[in-house]
């Protein structure tokens, strides 16, 4: 789901995860708390190598934060991007907790491009020509500077229609035309 926010020569995007099915989520959590039991369980058997009980510990505990984070994102996840003349700013947010943001200063060019997940090697540019399928997924990709910035989040036929009508908010503030392109 996209969500815009337009200020003056401002864009705010958030691109909302599906949330996953509650079984998968309830799954996924039994498996990290059984996990994350297992990783503290470990440090306090007896016997054994100390060195081989760290080294097991630590490598359960990077499998819970890797479940954690999976939990967490297919739960609350969404992309944040903040486009102006300025700056382009993209963060993960995965509702407890967000990536260190990743920021362009002074963004020269910004292209609005696409991937159809059913060809996920091929990028084509986003215009008023493109047609979306009904039964498809797609990702929005930002070209800022010649570097992709593609999203992870799927989009629907529908989202990316509505996202369609806001390339004349983008042309205002990048002064040209992607939808000339192509």
């Amino acid at each position: 789901m996209i969500h815009a926010t337009i200020k003056p020569n401002e864009i705010g995007l958030e691109f909302k995860v599906k949330p996953a099915n509650i079984i998968f989520r309830i799954l996924f959590l039994v498996i990290n708390v059984a996990c994350a039991v297992l990783a503290i369980g470990i440090l306090f058997v007896p016997g054994g190598s100390p060195f081989g009980k760290l080294i097991g510990a630590v490598f359960l505990g990077a499998f819970v934060v890797f479940l954690s984070r999976s939990l967490l994102w297919n739960s609350f996840g969404r992309e944040v991007y903040e486009i102006s003349a300025s700056e382009f700013t993209s963060i993960n947010d995965y509702g407890w907790y967000k990536d260190k943001k990743k920021v362009t200063p002074l963004p020269q060019n910004l292209e609005l491009h696409y991937i159809d997940t059913e060809y996920p090697q091929t990028i084509s540019p986003l215009n008023e020509n493109v047609v979306f399928q009904k039964k498809r997924e797609y990702k929005i990709v930002f070209k800022v500077d010649g570097m992709f910035h593609p999203s992870v989040v799927d989009q629907k036929k529908e989202e990316m229609e509505n996202f369609m009508k806001l390339l004349p908010e983008f042309q205002k503030i990048y002064g040209h035309a992607e939808s000339d392109k192509g």
